[in-house]
C-alpha cells in the first residue's frame, strides 16, 4: 500500500486501514484528486487518497460509487466539464464534499456552451466546490432532472469576467421537490445577451433558499431575475438571502419573480437593484413576505417590499 493519509486515515492493530471519519457516511468513501501522482480513471483508483480518481465524472460513470457513499475531492482540483453532462451525478444518496478553502476549493471548468453538470438521482448532496464559465453564454450550470432532495452547500460560482457570461446556475424539471440552496456566493459582473432565470424553479414544491450572497449583473430583460418560480412552485421558502442585482435600463425588473399561481414565503432578504421601481423588486404576488427590504439607491436603507399589510 501507498503512503497513508493521516489526515483521512489510521493504521489499527492487526494492521487494518480504516478511515477516522465513516461516521459521516454507512458507505464507501472515495477520493477525487488532479493533481496526484497516482490519480487515474480506471478500475483500481478511488479508495485510497494516494491513488485518486482524476475527475469526480469518472468517478459517477465507474460502477464503482454507490448509494450512501461519500466522495472527497480534494484541495485544489480541477476539472473540465466540456460537454453535456460532463459530469452526472445519478446514484442515489452520494455526497460531494470538496475540500480545501479559498481558491484552493475545487474548481469545475465549463468549456463549452453546453457543458453542464446533470443531476438525476435522488438525495444528492453537493458541498464547497466552484463553479466558473471559461466560454461565452454558457447555457447553464447545473441541470437538475429528477432530483428529488437535492442539497447545494456552499456551491460558489466565480466571476468570469467579460465575454464568459453564464445564463444560469440551475434548471430544475418537475421532480426536484425539497431542493436546497444554501451558503452560496455567486459573482458575475457582465450580463450575458440574453434573458437570464438564474434559479430557476420548475413546478418545484417545498424549495429552501437561504443564506446566499447574489452580485449579479443581469441581462436587462423583464424575465431576468435571481430567483424564479414558474406558476406551479409551492410552499417555497427565501430567506436570509443577500443580493445586489445590476444591469437596468429599460426592462429588467426584478430580483424575486414568483409567477401568479406560485406560493411560499419570503423571510429576511435584502436587496439592493437598480431598477426603476422599488415595489417590484420583489415580486412574489401570491407569497407572504417578511422583513424583506429593497432599495434601489446607495447610501440608503431600504424600505419593505411589498408595502407593510394590516
Amino acid at each position: 500500500m501507498g503512503t497513508r493519509t493521516p489526515l483521512f486515515g489510521r493504521s489499527t492493530p492487526g494492521g487494518v486501514f480504516d478511515y477516522a471519519n465513516i461516521a459521516v457516511t454507512p458507505g464507501n468513501v472515495w477520493f477525487v484528486d488532479s493533481g496526484a501522482a497516482g490519480k487515474g480513471d480506471t478500475v483500481g483508483h478511488g479508495s485510497n487518497p494516494d491513488l485518486p480518481f482524476a475527475t469526480l465524472g469518472y468517478a459517477f460513470s465507474s460502477d464503482l460509487v454507490g448509494a450512501d457513499d461519500v466522495v472527497y475531492v480534494m484541495p485544489g482540483h480541477a476539472e473540465t466539464i466540456a460537454a453535456a453532462g460532463g459530469v452526472t451525478m445519478d446514484i442515489d444518496a452520494v455526497t460531494v464534499v470538496g475540500l480545501g478553502t479559498g481558491a484552493l476549493r475545487p474548481l469545475f471548468s465549463f468549456s463549452a456552451t453546453d457543458s453542464t453538470m446533470v443531476i438525476s438521482a435522488d438525495k444528492i448532496t453537493v458541498r464547497n466546490i466552484q463553479l466558473k464559465s471559461t466560454v461565452n453564454e454558457l447555457v447553464k450550470f447545473i441541470n437538475a432532472a429528477g432530483a428529488s432532495d437535492l442539497t447545494l452547500d456552499a456551491v460558489d460560482v466565480v466571476d468570469p469576467g467579460s465575454t464568459k457570461e453564464a445564463l444560469q446556475f440551475i434548471l430544475t424539471d418537475t421532480d426536484c421537490d425539497r431542493l436546497e440552496i444554501k451558503n452560496c456566493r455567486h459573482y458575475a459582473s457582465t450580463a450575458a445577451a440574453s434573458a437570464q432565470k438564474w434559479i430557476e424553479l420548475v413546478a418545484v414544491v417545498d424549495a429552501y433558499i437561504h443564506d446566499n450572497i447574489f452580485v449579479l449583473a443581469l441581462n436587462d430583460a423583464a424575465t431576468s431575475s435571481v430567483i424564479n418560480m414558474d406558476a406551479n412552485c409551492r410552499r417555497n421558502v427565501l430567506q436570509r438571502n443577500a443580493i445586489h442585482l445590476t444591469g437596468y435600463s429599460a426592462s429588467l425588473v426584478s430580483a424575486v419573480i414568483g409567477a401568479s399561481g406560485a406560493t411560499g414565503l419570503h423571510l429576511d432578504s435584502r436587496i439592493y437593484a437598480d431598477v426603476a421601481a422599488v415595489t417590484t423588486i420583489n415580486d412574489f404576488p401570491n407569497g407572504a413576505s417578511f422583513e424583506v427590504y429593497c432599495s434601489n439607491d446607495l447610501d440608503k436603507n431600504g424600505i419593505l417590499d411589498p408595502v407593510v399589510g394590516s
